[in-house]
């Protein structure tokens, strides 16, 4: 009895298995290429499907790839229960004739212009061939481009009588070369010196000269120089504006600050040569064109006098006491003169 209720078991599951299709179905074996192409298979209850590609095992009967080459597809069912496998199957996917596109940009442009065209050409496949492109085309050929910009991306779809083919061009444009700006003494400018001096670095210049170029300031001046100086009353945006052998032209924007200075000047330094504030320091004071400082003690007599005081007096071999000064320091348009008291404390003399 135990026996045949056995043989009775094996009898019902090869039955089921049976009853699963492995044959692999597909509408046609033959694709345009990048198609999406649905397979699929019978359905099997507590059934397994190891679809390659795209490599995945799950409980679906059909799969969708995309075929861009002659590709074998392979089917391996298993028993859910046990995954013990029931059956296998192959399927070979070819492709019709390719279609094969070429692409000639007829012209260029400069960064920003809308001026190129280009022209594709379709060999292959099965003519005559329609060319759809996301940009204006020329009368009575779809297949010639019309004013593309410059480094823009568009996209061109090839039909023949069975197949699309897609793709994109990216236009070609003129280079432009690598300019960097510099200013002295920087961005910052103080109203008792409100100059500053311009420069450019061509860093393309081996093989993207400048033909011109002009500097252009806010209150309606300009120059040609390659490194003009100019007077700012306020904040400004210069321009610098140039063209490329290749006529191509760009502009590079400058900002310049205007603020009023404000001198910083110690009332004690401490010259015992710890390296900390062992000098009379005054900042800012570069920001002038000049200057002439005169210290001098109770008595009124002269001990330090320097023109261009650039921060280096330590006190002298003059001892711990408290000293006046004297200072004019003298802008572009006005003088400054500041008067006040300093002390030098650790001195050892």
């Amino acid at each position: 009895m135990k026996k045949l209720i056995i043989l009775l078991f094996s009898f019902i599951s090869m039955h089921l298995f049976s009853q699963v299709d492995c044959k692999i179905h597909v509408f046609d074996t033959t694709v345009c290429a990048g198609s999406a192409v649905k397979l699929w298979t019978g359905f099997g209850p507590d059934t397994l499907y190891y679809w390659e590609p795209p490599a995945v095992l799950s409980y679906s009967p059909l799969v969708e790839i995309e075929i861009y080459d002659t590709t074998t597809v392979y089917l391996k069912i298993f028993d859910g229960a046990d995954t013990s496998l029931i059956c296998e199957d192959s399927l070979v996917l070819d492709l019709y004739p390719r279609v094969l596109v070429e692409m000639n940009q007829l012209n260029k442009g400069c960064p920003e212009e809308c001026k190129a065209q280009v022209k594709a050409s379709a060999s292959g496949g099965f003519p005559p061939y329609r060319y759809v492109w996301n940009a204006p085309v020329a009368p009575n050929d779809s297949s010639l481009a019309l004013g593309l910009c410059t480094h823009d991306e568009y996209s061109l779809f090839v039909f023949d009588t069975v197949c699309i083919y897609d793709t994109m061009y990216k236009v070609k444009g003129y280079d432009m070369p690598e300019i960097e700006l510099s200013v002295d003494p920087g961005d910052t400018v103080y109203l008792i010196n409100p100059q500053a001096t311009f420069y450019f670095e061509n860093k393309s210049a081996d093989s993207i000269p400048l033909t011109n170029w002009v500097w252009i300031f806010g209150d309606g001046t300009s120059s040609n120089e390659v490194s003009p100086t100019h007077v700012f009353m306020q904040n400004d945006t210069v321009k610098f504006t140039y063209t490329t052998l290749d006529g191509c032209d760009s502009t590079i924007l400058k900002m310049i600050f205007v603020e009023e200075l404000e001198l910083v000047i110690p009332n004690v330094f401490t010259p015992n040569g710890d390296g900390i504030n062992d000098f009379f320091v005054i900042e800012n004071l570069e920001q002038y064109t000049g200057n002439d400082l005169v210290v001098i003690n109770r008595w009124g007599q002269k001990i330090h006098e320097a023109s261009n005081y650039n921060g280096d007096w330590g006190g002298g071999n003059n001892p711990d006491g408290t000293y006046f000064y004297i200072l004019k320091a003298y802008g572009l348009f006005e003088e400054d003169t500041f008067r006040g008291t300093i002390a030098i404390l650790g001195s050892g003399n």
